[in-house]
């Protein structure tokens, strides 16, 4: 199989859905304890994943994928 970013895309816009119904009947103690500092919850976790998604990953694999020498961020 060869990579395209456009099917790459419609892999990753999809998981925020698939966290939201793997996690949304779980009780409330299971998805955000707070345990004390530097400690992070179900929620956060999921919060960091889907913020990567939409600021980070797509962006990112466009300047890999582009024709320019210089591939850094």
């Amino acid at each position: 199989m060869n990579f395209e970013l456009c099917n790459t895309q419609a892999i990753l816009e999809r998981a925020p859905a698939t966290f939201r119904a793997r996690l949304a009947t779980l009780p409330e103690v299971w998805t955000s304890p707070d345990e004390g500092p530097d400690i992070f919850s179900a929620r956060d976790n999921l919060a960091h994943l889907v913020h990567g998604e939409r600021t980070d990953w797509i962006p990112r694999a466009r300047i890999i994928l582009a024709d320019s020498a210089d591939h850094r961020c």
